[in-house]
This record gives C-alpha cells, structure tokens and sequence, in this order.
C-alpha cells in the first residue's frame, strides 16, 4: 500500500525495521544495557529477533525457543529483551542482568527513525523495494463457508 501510495504522489518512500523501532524504545528506556534484543512472535515457539550492541547489530533470525536458544545470549552480561515476542522467551532466558519489556512496536520510535531517514534523504527504490520475510508464504485451502464459488461458477457459464 505504501508503494502505491508513494508512486501515485511521486513521493520517496522510507522504510522503517520493526526490529531497530523496538530497540530505539529500549535504548530510551534502558540507556546502559550491553545488547538490545527485539522480538516479535512468529507463532508457535518462535520468535525472529536482532540483536543489536554499540558497534554492530545481527542479522534477523527465526528464533526457534527451546533449550538451545538459552545459550545464544550468553555472551552479554546485561541485556533488555524487548517487542511482543519476550512473554514466551521470559522464563527460559532470564538470568542476573536481563529485562524484559513486552510491548508491541509504537509509532513514536518509528517516527524518530523515519525522520533521521527522511533527513539524510535515506530512501528505498520504489520499484525494488519488498519488505523482508524469513519464512515463505504456505498458502492454504481457501475457505468458502457459504460456498459463494459454485455459485458464481454457474454465473460464468
């Protein structure tokens, strides 16, 4: 929607990572963490997630949560858990030093980032731009529960 919109004003379109919009929260809420993790529920027991520390951040991972994922944080010694995603991961990753902040992404941190973008004139290419997906689209059997298909069908003839 936002293509389209941007391409019928011909105006540049800013794109905005959910990830960096929960860790800008974070920042502001907890300043002297060693690492900022941001989750978002991927449903089931997963979570994708991007770490992010003063001189690099990771790239964004489908986190499956089980007793492997516990070790994957060890190398922090205080870290804020943050985005939507955290309630599941709270009892197995909790230790001396970490907080966890379970909250959705808030237009108000998106907003800073979309503004520092728009001044540096950090725009993506309308024609190339796709958001990132971690995992492909499973289309299902599409539900018809008043069976509106065989009803058109017999219009089409």
């Amino acid at each position: 929607a936002a293509k389209g919109i941007c391409h019928a004003l011909s105006i540049p379109l800013i794109s905005v990572d959910t990830l960096r919009v929960l860790k800008h929260e974070a920042v502001s809420l907890m300043p002297c963490k060693d690492a900022f993790v941001s989750m978002l529920d991927a449903r089931r027991m997963e979570v994708y997630t991007k770490t992010f520390t003063k001189k690099h951040s990771s790239e964004v991972e489908a986190l499956v949560v089980d007793t492997t994922a516990k070790s994957a944080f060890d190398e922090y010694n205080t870290i804020c858990f943050i985005g939507d995603g955290v309630e599941k991961c709270r009892e197995l990753l909790a230790s001396q030093g970490r907080d966890f902040i379970q909250t959705f992404p808030k237009p108000e941190y998106a907003l800073d980032l979309a503004i520092s973008a728009f001044e540096k004139k950090d725009f993506v290419d309308l024609a190339s731009y796709e958001p990132i997906y971690l995992k492909a689209f499973k289309a299902g059997v599409a539900k018809d529960p008043f069976n509106l298909r065989d009803k058109m069908s017999r219009f089409a003839q």
